[in-house]
C-alpha cells in the first residue's frame, strides 16, 4: 500500500516545527527596536545590592568617598574591584530581544538561579538587573531589566565575585608617604636580623655583627609593606592563636617612632598573618614568605 506523500510531508513539517519550538527558535527576535538602556554612570552609582542563591551583600558609598561592604560587615571594600565592576555594569548594553516567554527563563539562567542586582544612583533612581548565563560568547550575557518580562542579549562582560570576602579590602595597613620606615626587626625560627637606616644608608645587623646593606634591595623589600596587601582572610583563626604559634615576628619602626607589629604563622597551604591593630587574620600565599621574610644574605651590600 502506497503512503500518501502529503501525509509524509505533513509529518516532516510537524517534526521540524516541534524541534524548532523546543530549541527556542520561536523565542528569538531579530529586531532591536525598543530595546531599553540601563543608562548607568559609574560615578553616579551609590549602592549595589546583590542577591543570588549563593551570595547576598550590599555595597555602598557616600558621595565620592570609598566603598564599604555594609552587609555582611561593615568592612572597607576593595574599591578597585568595585570600581571595575560598576564600569562593567555601565558598559552593559542590551542589544536584542531573545525571548518573551517566562517559561523559557531557565534556558537563559534567568529563573530562580539568576543573580539579582539592585543598582541605586545619586538621583535616587534604582534599577533591577537580572543577570543570567553568558551569551553565545564571553562578551555577552542574557539579562532582564526591572520588571520587564523580556529576555535580552546584552553586549558586555560581567564577572560577579562569588563570595563576600572577595569584595573586601585586603590591605593589612598602608603608610602615608610622610611616614617612613626607619628600622625593621625580624625574629624567627630560621632567621633573625635587623635593618636600620643610618643617614642615607641602611645597616644590616645579624648575630651581633653590623654591615652595610644593599639599599636598593632593602627598598624593594620594604615596598612590599607600603602597602601590605593580603590575598584573603582566614576566619577560622584568631589573632591570638597566630601570635601564640607564630614562627616569625616583624616589627617596623617609623621615623616618628610609631611601631607596627606583625606575626607570621606557616600552614600547609598558606601563610597566616596577624597585625596588632586588626581583629582578623590575613591570608598570604605560602610562596610569599621568602619575599616578606627574606634571607638576610640577600640584603647585604655586594
Amino acid at each position: 500500500m502506497k503512503k500518501n506523500p502529503l501525509v509524509f510531508l505533513s509529518g516532516i513539517v510537524v517534526t521540524l516545527v516541534l524541534v524548532a519550538y523546543l530549541s527556542g527558535v520561536f523565542d528569538r527576535e531579530v529586531s532591536t527596536i525598543e530595546v531599553p538602556s540601563l543608562s548607568l554612570t559609574p560615578g553616579e552609582i551609590t549602592t549595589l545590592a546583590v542577591s543570588s542563591p549563593s551570595l547576598t551583600l550590599t555595597i555602598q558609598r557616600s558621595g565620592e568617598g570609598p566603598w564599604f561592604l555594609q552587609s555582611p560587615g561593615p568592612y572597607p571594600a576593595d574599591s578597585g574591584l568595585v570600581g571595575r565592576f560598576v564600569r562593567d555594569l555601565a558598559g552593559l548594553e542590551p542589544e536584542t530581544v531573545i525571548s518573551t516567554n517566562p517559561d523559557r527563563y531557565g534556558r537563559y539562567g534567568l529563573d530562580s538561579t539568576a543573580k539579582k542586582l539592585s543598582i541605586t544612583q545619586k538621583s535616587g533612581k534604582t534599577d533591577l538587573l537580572y543577570l543570567g548565563k553568558n551569551g553565545p560568547d564571553y562578551q555577552s550575557a542574557y539579562v532582564r531589566l526591572n520588571e520587564d518580562p523580556r529576555v535580552f542579549l546584552a553586549r558586555g562582560r560581567i564577572t560577579l565575585p562569588t563570595d563576600a570576602a572577595t569584595w573586601r579590602d585586603k590591605t593589612v595597613f598602608d603608610l602615608p608617604t610622610s611616614r617612613i620606615i626607619e628600622r625593621v626587626q625580624v625574629e624567627g625560627e630560621a632567621r633573625t636580623f635587623e635593618v636600620r637606616k643610618e643617614g642615607n644608608r641602611w645597616q644590616l645587623t645579624e648575630d651581633g655583627t653590623s654591615v652595610e646593606a644593599d639599599s636598593s634591595a632593602v627598598a624593594r623589600w620594604l615596598r612590599l609593606y607600603a602597602p601590605l596587601k593580603a590575598v584573603g582572610f582566614l576566619p577560622e583563626l584568631t589573632p591570638d592563636s597566630v601570635q601564640a604559634s607564630a614562627g616569625y615576628q616583624v616589627r617596623l619602626t617609623l621615623t616618628d617612632q610609631s611601631l607596627f607589629k606583625l606575626w607570621f604563622m606557616e600552614r600547609d597551604a598558606d601563610l597566616a598573618v596577624a597585625y596588632e591593630a586588626a581583629p582578623e587574620v590575613f591570608k598570604f600565599n605560602k610562596y610569599q614568605k621568602n619575599t616578606l621574610l627574606p634571607d638576610p644574605a640577600t640584603l647585604r651590600k655586594k
